[in-house]
């Protein structure tokens, strides 16, 4: 075993020791086959994420984060202006979503990974992505845009967000990750209902008697 590897697998131990759930995984790596974008073919490679999806089982890690494609940047409005972005447009392989090929490579991409998933065996359902991070209000509907997108593209896919139940989320995402002190929302009865599932993070608010970053 290389000396690499060594640590690897001493990151992936230490995550299971202390249940901690897996945010650093070796994604799949993909190149584009063919002169122009639009007609191009996703050519992959898997080996450093199969490498690290062995130690993920040998672990028993049952929840899987993978990257997503295709969908803008996932920044909410607060970043966006720290960093001086824009909301970027959909695009994959440089095609924009406006474009008819677009519809295209997204299926190419998305049903290429499917199919390595399932013929490794892998059982689909351990597989998330959270494709923005804390969306402020005046986000929301890009966030509703993008995980509905998702679910086209990647139904198997389960859509997590860091946030708090509200009415906009009911129909687009999987999994709500709210800090501590947000599983009081009003919307939380609602989001149960509509078959949410719950998650939760260690954040530096909200302060006492909450567990945070702040000790």
């Amino acid at each position: 075993m290389t000396k690499e590897r060594q640590i690897k697998r001493a990151f992936f131990k230490a995550h299971r020791d202390y249940n901690i759930s897996l945010r650093e995984l070796e994604q799949p790596k993909v190149t584009w086959k063919g002169d122009d974008p639009r007609t191009a073919v996703p050519v992959f490679d898997f080996t450093a994420f199969d490498a690290d999806m062995e130690l993920a089982d040998e672990f028993d890690f049952r929840l899987i984060p993978l990257t997503v494609t295709g969908f803008g940047n996932g920044l909410n409005s607060s970043v966006r202006t720290d960093l001086g972005k824009n909301v970027e447009e959909f695009a994959i392989n440089g095609v924009p979503d406006t474009d008819p090929a677009y519809d295209r490579l997204m299926k190419l991409y998305y049903g290429e990974l499917e199919k390595h998933l399932r013929e490794k065996g892998w059982d689909l359902s351990r597989f998330w992505c959270d494709a923005f991070d804390e969306p402020n209000k005046d986000d929301y509907p890009m966030v509703c845009k993008i995980y509905r997108a998702i679910h086209k593209y990647a139904p198997w896919l389960t859509r997590v967000l860091t946030e708090q139940p509200e009415p906009e989320f009911l129909d687009c995402v999987d999994v709500l990750n709210p800090i501590l002190d947000q599983f009081e929302s009003p919307h939380m009865d609602a989001a149960k209902k509509a078959g949410i599932r719950f998650k939760w993070y260690i954040c530096n608010v909200p302060r006492t008697p909450y567990i945070t970053d702040c000790l």
